[in-house]
């Protein structure tokens, strides 16, 4: 059986908590590959790796805002804010233009974390 797999020789994989983030660290790593490909981001450029910690960060925290607020996300949630806020990052970082609006239904939550705005 290989990691990451469910089975005998991965005991958290029957846990549907762990099954979830599965599938969001699965979607997000698809919506980072096709924002790479789309912006023309080689894949070994180096600011890459702080960028990709900062936007975890960004998405932890706007994971708490949003369960504050009473809000839980979902696998497919959590990949849909995920991009946008590597997207501003990388621009931060001057890798892509930084996109000129936020997306909906993520607009307040995502101007939250990068603007301080409630």
């Amino acid at each position: 059986m290989t990691a990451g797999r469910s089975g005998a020789g991965d005991p958290w994989g029957r846990d549907p908590g762990v099954q979830g983030l599965r599938r969001a660290f699965a979607l997000m790593e698809k919506r980072q590959q096709a924002l790479l490909r789309r912006s023309r981001v080689p894949e070994f450029e180096p600011r890459l790796a702080p960028a990709r910690r900062e936007a975890c960060l960004l998405l932890e925290r706007g994971w708490a805002l949003a369960a504050g607020q009473g809000r839980a996300l979902s696998p497919e949630d959590l990949s849909d804010l995920y991009e946008p806020i590597l997207a501003r990052v990388l621009a931060r970082q001057g890798l892509l233009d930084a996109p000129e609006s936020w997306p909906q239904p993520w607009e307040p939550l995502l101007r939250e974390l990068f603007e301080g705005a409630p």
